[in-house]
């Protein structure tokens, strides 16, 4: 990447008065936030919040390089690479065009500013109240990390620091599918009822057409060997995948499409034994669940949002947003009847009877890991199983628990659900639960697949990259 302007990346002078000076030990949260501050211009707009995402990125990469940890980089850059940042363009913002230079002048502030500091930042997230929380390890001092030492003791917790405002939130448009449905309303308004995009979905006859469709399905004798519910759901998200998968081809969602190509060749989505990761994961995975941008839009999310009030509210449309919002879950295998199982889901505690797409009804007492939807209709009783099931063997409930424990926000009961509702959908990042499943692998049958491993502990993962 060359760089088209030469700004002053020289170190400034030491922070704010009111920071810890370079002998005192401060929280680290203040010392990033300190630090991402130095790669952003001091020209303030409606772009400031997402800019200075990456530039607290860059900011951990240049600490944890100084602090003795090369590696950070490699993983942040492939994350800025791939963030979908719909119109904006959050480069603009930054001291240079290069990273490598910005990185450069981050350090020598580093040096300059906390030169005792060696602590290794191992995590760092935005709070739900506007403020950046930094998890970090040192050998001679510990963690700060929430890490429960045992059972009657408190968990640590992150250091946190609130965020500047944001001087342009008040004039930020909306998420990326409420931007592209403001554009399709301009330009149906400007060419009457006709207009480019709303004509090229045809949204309303398209429903008609594929209620239509349905029912030519589930009439087929070949169909009629799944379930019913099965069937319903999985005509309904074939139809949205063709209706979404058209929004690919816009330039705001480019790179969420170069992202989900990538990811295609990389797991090579199938059957073992070609891959761990199933068709069926890959598929509702890439339509459901990977995000894109700030807001962790999903291609189905951006979709619904743009088509909104396309057409009226229809049962195939609230199919789509059951889909939408559906998620993977961990739930102990209770027992099975009649072709349905009977789950009790972790966390949650729900517990539900359902039926699996390939009829596979597993063994008492497992753990699964699937993707669980409600009744499609009234008629049907039980719950449906959108993926074929994976089957975590080896460890137990109280393994899982313990990562829970680890992994999930900490506080009230609804807390931690929504903290582990979110972490089965979006993961800590955008290929996590991929990267479990290519490193769990166990074996496999014609209709389940064995994983075997915690996600946060490698040496229990048999194909992670440290045990090979």
């Amino acid at each position: 990447m060359t760089r088209k302007e030469g700004p002053n990346l020289s170190p400034k002078k030491a922070g704010p008065p009111d920071r810890p000076s370079r002998g005192e030990e401060g929280k680290l949260s203040d010392r990033i936030l300190d630090l991402a501050l130095q790669a952003l211009k001091r020209k303030e707009g409606p772009l400031f919040g997402p800019a200075l995402q990456v530039a607290l990125l860059l900011a951990v990469a240049a600490w944890n390089r100084d602090a003795g940890d090369p590696s950070t980089w490699r993983s942040h850059q492939e994350h800025i690479d791939d963030l979908g940042w719909g119109f904006t363009d959050f480069r603009s913002l930054l001291i240079s065009q290069n990273f490598e230079d910005i990185l450069s002048s981050l350090l020598e502030y580093k040096k300059a500013r906390y030169p005792e500091d060696k602590r290794i930042v191992v995590n760092v997230y935005l709070g739900e109240k506007g403020t950046l929380r930094v998890e970090w390890e040192d050998p001679a001092k510990g963690t700060n990390r929430p890490l429960r030492k045992s059972k009657d003791s408190p968990p640590s917790s992150p250091d946190e620091t609130p965020l500047p405002p944001d001087p342009g939130e008040k004039n930020r448009k909306g998420p990326i599918g409420a931007r592209l449905h403001e554009e399709a309303l301009k330009e149906k308004a400007a060419r009457g009822q006709s207009g480019e995009v709303v004509d090229f979905f045809a949204y309303k006859s398209f429903l008609e057409e594929s209620k239509k469709a349905l029912d030519e399905i589930m009439s087929l004798e070949k169909s009629k060997r799944l379930p019913r519910g099965f069937r319903i759901y999985i005509h309904a998200f074939n139809v949205l995948m063709a209706l979404a998968e058209n929004l690919l081809q816009l330039k705001e969602l480019a790179s969420l499409n170069l992202f989900l190509q990538r990811a295609e060749k990389e797991y090579m989505p199938g059957w073992p034994p070609m891959s761990p990761v199933s068709s069926s994961f890959f598929s509702s995975w890439s339509l459901l669940d990977a995000w894109t941008g700030p807001h962790k839009e999903t291609l189905a999310s951006i979709f619904l949002d743009f088509s909104e009030g396309m057409a009226p509210p229809s049962e195939m449309s609230r199919l789509f947003r059951t889909l939408a919002r559906s998620r993977m879950g961990i739930y102990v295998h209770e027992g099975a009847q009649e072709g349905s199982v009977f789950l009790r889901e972790l966390v949650t505690d729900k517990k539900l009877q359902a039926v699996t797409p390939n009829g596979f009804t597993g063994e008492k007492g497992e753990l699964w890991f699937v993707r669980v939807l409600p009744p499609p209709s009234p008629e049907i009783e039980h719950l449906v199983i959108l993926n074929s099931p994976y089957i975590l063997a080896g460890r137990g409930k109280a393994d899982w628990n313990a990562y829970f424990d680890r992994a999930l926000a900490s506080g009230s009961p609804k807390r931690r659900i929504a903290s582990y509702e979110r972490h089965m959908k979006f993961g800590p990042n955008r290929k996590y639960w991929l990267e479990y499943i290519l490193d769990a692998y166990n074996s496999h049958t014609d209709k389940a697949i064995y994983l075997t491993g915690i996600p946060d502990l490698p040496e229990t993962l048999p194909h992670h990259n440290d045990n090979l």
